[in-house]
């Protein structure tokens, strides 16, 4: 476990957007939770996506993901779903901690296409 994965409430208030929208196809090799937890470590640690310990899917499978979901504007999604229940008061607390750096990196992104 390390500091940038999410705790279980904040995977359960995120987790609907990441499930898929077509059942066909073979079952995913790896959790989504696994995928975004590997994202954030490299996004809230400012690593390189290689650089990625071994104890994660390899780092082509998180990039994968991570590009799918950010140009399909997953990512936009589940921010402003996070920012609309801050706004209700209830929770502080959840994606806080990396929500700026997930924000500027998915800027990045999208200025590189």
């Amino acid at each position: 476990m390390y500091p940038s994965d999410l705790q279980e409430k904040e995977w359960e208030r995120i987790s609907p957007y990441f499930e898929p929208t077509d059942p066909r196809g073979r079952k995913p090799t790896h959790t989504k939770l696994s995928i975004v937890n590997a994202i954030l470590y490299v996004v809230e640690g400012g690593i390189k996506w290689r650089m990625m310990p071994n104890d994660f899917p390899k780092w082509q499978t998180v990039y994968d993901y991570y590009r799918q979901w950010n140009r399909s504007g997953l990512w936009e999604k589940v921010l402003d779903s996070l920012n609309g229940f801050v706004r209700e008061g209830k929770s502080v607390f959840i994606f806080r901690r990396f929500k700026q750096s997930l924000q500027t990196h998915i800027f990045q992104m999208n200025s590189t296409y």
